[in-house]
């Protein structure tokens, strides 16, 4: 259940406050923050499969349950942070791109440098081209697309 009050938290936080914490200035319309997002993923956890979660989705968002034991897929951040000597910057990009009908997933960040690269199969069709900024401070972690950014 923290979870998921953790999403509905970010969904709804201040971002101007949230981003001058890491010395980013924006104003309040680069982002916009009173929408609720279009799609989300998540890890088959219980707290996704609650009747408070369901009505999260009866207001039009998509939900996308990942695949059991397919490690890779989830938590890419955090497997950096739990497999890895590497300090996580609190900036990570994602590059998604369609290889020969696999998702191609490109992890990057900046500093210290790091690139991961994974391919997975789908039930869906892949992404064809798109890059996700994530802005990750360890509780609490914030996705765009480049567009948003």
């Amino acid at each position: 259940m923290y979870s998921l009050r953790g999403l509905i938290l970010n969904i709804i936080a201040d971002k101007v406050a949230w981003c001058k914490q890491f010395g980013i200035s924006i104003n309040e319309e680069d982002w916009s923050c009173d929408k609720l997002p279009a799609t989300l993923v998540t890890d088959m956890g219980s707290e996704y499969k609650s009747e408070n979660f369901e009505q999260i989705a009866e207001l039009g968002v998509k939900v996308i349950n990942l695949p059991s034991y397919r490690p890779e897929l989830k938590g890419m951040i955090d497997n950096l942070r739990t497999t890895t000597n590497i300090e996580v910057d609190y900036l990570q990009v994602f590059r998604l791109s369609n290889q020969n009908g696999e998702q191609k997933i490109i992890h990057r960040q900046e500093q210290p440098a790091h690139c991961n690269e994974i391919l997975v199969a789908f039930i869906w069709n892949p992404v064809e081209n798109a890059k996700i900024f994530v802005m990750d401070n360890g509780t609490y972690s914030t996705m765009m697309l480049a567009e948003e950014y």
